[in-house]
């Protein structure tokens, strides 16, 4: 009996010391990966507030998490159902939807995915690079007097592109607009459109300014909503996004947008527009989800 009893209190002790190495340990670790991850302010406010080491995790993937706006990003996952990167852009930046509103730069500026909207704007002499005239491809453009259309080089090659597959399938495509300067929407907006910003934007904040976007439609219909009955719309609906294109304001995302449903107005994405077609996002739907902003 008395063999037992030493045995039972060897076997307690090692295991009492096991603990209490492995609680050591953990001590070790997390302070080894606060001291990381985090500076002296920082660390103090994680004890603090008591924050979990496992909970702020997921977030050190992206360089915008701020610990001190941790509280609130974990409210905004819990009430929107977000992801951990919603949850940062949508408290690192709460104007994002609110346009005119405290407006910032754009964003992405060098990518074929930048931001231009009634949120970020661009600087009234940004002229994007590579611009190269409509005329000097293969492609039917609309001829005003005093008037060439440019486009992005990138964006003309895959427009080609598209505009041949329609045209191998009956399709008629015809350019009717593309970039214009800061200048030259300064005068539509003001003048043309009377400042009505449900119809125009206000000079730099008009993607056409990126390049990127392009004013497809027919001769017969033109600029208008009646471009959205004919064939050729609905072909660019269910091709488009194969040569990195998507429509840019469609119905019910004003919202999103900023601007009420227009048929002929696409943008070329890129490599995204797949993916931004499959789940009928908008491009700022896209970036909210998938990239720091």
């Amino acid at each position: 009996m008395k063999g037992k009893y030493h045995s039972t209190i060897i076997t307690l002790l090692i295991f009492a010391l096991s603990v209490i190495f492995f609680e050591e340990k953990q001590v070790i670790q997390k302070k080894t990966f606060l001291e990381n991850h985090f500076n002296r302010e920082e660390i103090s406010y994680i004890h603090k507030n008591d924050i979990d080491v496992k909970d702020i995790e997921p977030y050190l993937q992206y360089q915008k998490f701020n610990i001190f706006k941790y509280h609130l990003y974990q409210e905004a996952r819990e009430k929107y159902n977000f992801t951990y990167l919603e949850s940062i852009n949508y408290v690192n930046n709460p104007d994002y939807y609110h346009f005119y509103h405290n407006p910032q730069k754009a964003l992405f500026v060098n990518t074929s995915y930048v931001l231009v909207n009634k949120c970020y704007y661009l600087d009234k002499d940004f002229v994007p690079k590579d611009l190269v005239n409509v005329k000097l491809y293969d492609i039917d453009c609309i001829v005003r007097e005093d008037e060439e259309i440019y486009l992005k080089k990138e964006v003309l090659e895959s427009y080609q592109l598209m505009f041949n597959a329609a045209k191998g399938e009956g399709v008629e495509l015809m350019v009717f607009s593309g970039y214009r300067s800061y200048q030259k929407q300064k005068i539509l907006y003001n003048y043309v459109y009377g400042q009505d910003d449900t119809i125009s934007a206000r000079p730099g904040f008009s993607e056409h300014q990126t390049g990127y976007a392009v004013d497809i439609s027919r001769p017969n219909e033109g600029l208008t909503e009646f471009f959205e009955q004919s064939k050729s719309f609905s072909w660019l609906m269910d091709n488009c996004y194969k040569y990195g294109f998507i429509l840019r304001f469609p119905h019910d995302k004003e919202n999103k947008t900023g601007y009420a449903f227009e048929p002929w107005h696409f943008r070329y994405v890129g490599p995204i527009a797949e993916e931004i077609h499959l789940n009928n996002l908008t491009l700022e739907e896209y970036l909210f989800s998938n990239l720091e902003i």
